[in-house]
This record gives structure tokens, sequence and C-alpha cells, in this order.
């Protein structure tokens, strides 16, 4: 049986100094790892980013240890991922899951990231690296 990943990445709104990182008080249940890239596409959703992991293009995460564990299943929440259902997010019923999370590599290590999973109808795609950088951009 394969362990489960230590480690956490983030893209978008959970990163240090955004509004959901300090609602799930993210600080007390990670520990701060560096920063690395995983190659993926970011996408911008309105109020939120998702990532489509794969494909030439690279996108800056936050790495985190993991120090209590129970943290995931409040993401998983805020995430919209229903680990009993995987399929893609239904919009119309409600059902499946908006982003999945995934494992993935980072600097070696097994890590989750949350993989978006929902219709791409009214996303639009990223062409920085970073969210938060594409955001100053956005931002006037």
């Amino acid at each position: 049986m394969t362990a489960e990943p230590d480690h956490l990445l983030v893209y978008g709104t959970l990163r240090a100094g955004q509004p959901a990182h300090r609602e799930h008080r993210l600080g007390d249940a990670l520990r701060p790892a560096g920063t690395t890239f995983v190659q993926g596409q970011l996408v911008d959703l309105g109020e939120y980013p998702g990532v489509i992991l794969g494909g030439p293009r690279r996108v800056l995460v936050e790495r985190y240890a993991i120090l209590d564990r129970s943290v995931l299943a409040a993401l998983d929440r805020y995430e919209d991922y229903d680990p009993g259902d995987p399929r893609p997010f239904d919009p119309e019923t409600g059902r499946g899951s908006m982003f999945l999370r995934r494992i993935v590599r980072a600097l070696d290590l097994p890590a989750y990231i949350y993989e978006y999973n929902g219709p791409l109808v009214h996303a639009t795609r990223v062409d920085d690296e970073d969210w938060l950088a594409f955001l100053r951009k956005r931002t006037p």
C-alpha cells in the first residue's frame, strides 16, 4: 500500500496571504516548505483559478508539509471535492466534484494538489505561471 503524501501544493486562493488561507487556518495545519512548479495550465474561473495538470506549461505552487491531516477533509469541502463521486461536476444536478485531489511529484516528493474537474465553458486560459501575478495585472 502506498503511503499518503505528506505535502500539499496550492496555487490560488489557498496561497499564503490570501483570504482562504486565513479562513481555513492553514498556518496551523501546514508548514511552508518553499515554492516550485508543476506541469499544467492555469485557468481563470472568475473568483478563483483552476489548474489542468500536464502539458508543456507550468504553474507556480507553494508547497506545504501537512502537520494536521484533518485539514484535508476541510479543503475537500472547500474545493467541492467528493472522494465518493469523482465525476466531472455537473452544474445542473450539483453532482460530481468541481476539483479532484490528485497526487503529483514536486521536488521529488509526492504531494496533493487540487485539479479543476468542472466545465471549461466559462474558463479562460491564464498565460502567467503565477496566479497572484495574474491577479495584480488584472486588477487596475
